[in-house]
């Protein structure tokens, strides 16, 4: 029988392996890492890279943001929206386009579960605006990319993935469950190999990694308490599939630090389903 940590060197080195997030990503952190950089100067950066430039705009402009048909360049979306949305447009953008969302492995469907990526996403940012006061764009690119370790597994361990997806399914388990008998761990561990390859910010890598444990003390509780709950409510809303049926029970203690009270929840799953509607622009673009 095969180590957990033989198959993670395994997968490391397949990590490794994957292509970098394109310069854009880079060169436009760095810019907005420095004080002093200019409107002009990220969008002469972003707008170098002309496809991920040109989604952009087409996501400016879809009822997403509800300004369509009215921003017709970079900057004019940076003036409008601000460096941190477009900034988290950019990166939503760029890993989208990394991947092929329209295979499907051993019966895992890519957009089935990009959607409710997308779904965690847009939960996630409503409830970043409602309860903890956090950055709205950093909730909703916290949320995307919470399960992405899934996707790694389908690259990199098919049949094994598919075993555990399998078994999540027959037993009524959480896949992370099953994955830990599988593989003796679970996807959160590879999505942090892999947001440490990509340099995500901290943040990003603490929500992959601590999802499923949202009392893990870190400077980023609040957004993992939020990816928590953004996640267990997306499961609830139906949309997508994440890989098991299950809806983990939600953490009382979570719930309890968002202090949400009963009209807040109702207006919480409004806004949220009228998000996820407006999200769909991101899978068109990049199918």
């Amino acid at each position: 029988m095969t180590k957990p940590n033989d198959i993670l060197i395994e997968i490391t080195k397949e990590i490794s392996e994957l292509p970098a997030l394109p310069d854009v990503i880079l060169k436009s952190n760095a810019l907005l890492s420095n004080p002093r950089s200019s409107i002009t100067e990220l969008g002469a950066v972003i707008s170098s890279d002309q496809i991920i430039a040109a989604k952009i705009i087409r996501v400016v402009n879809s009822a997403l943001y509800g300004f369509p048909g009215r921003i017709s360049s970079i900057n004019h979306a940076l003036v409008i929206l601000g460096f941190s949305a477009v900034k988290n447009i950019l990166l939503t953008t760029a890993i989208l386009s990394n991947f092929n969302l329209k295979q499907e492995i051993h019966g895992f469907s890519m957009q089935s579960f990009w959607r409710h990526s997308l779904a965690t996403g847009c939960v996630a940012q409503v409830l970043a605006l409602h309860t903890l006061q956090k950055n709205p764009d950093e909730a909703f690119v916290a949320g995307l990319l919470h399960d992405i370790g899934k996707i790694i597994l389908t690259q990199t361990l098919p049949e094994k993935f598919y075993k555990a997806v399998e078994i999540a399914h027959n037993r009524n388990i959480l896949i992370a469950q099953s994955e830990k008998e599988i593989f003796g761990f679970d996807h959160s561990i590879v999505g942090k190999l892999l947001a440490e390859k990509w340099n995500l910010p901290e943040n990003l890598q603490a929500t992959i990694a601590y999802h499923h444990h949202p009392q893990t003390l870190s400077p980023h509780s609040d957004l993992i308490k939020i990816v928590h709950a953004a996640d267990i409510i997306a499961r609830g809303l139906l949309i997508g599939h994440p890989g098991d049926k299950s809806i983990p029970i939600m953490d009382i203690k979570t719930w309890e630090h968002l202090n949400i009270n009963d009209k807040e929840i109702d207006e919480i799953l409004i806004e949220s389903l009228d998000a996820i509607k407006k999200s769909e622009i991101f899978l068109e673009i990049n199918n």
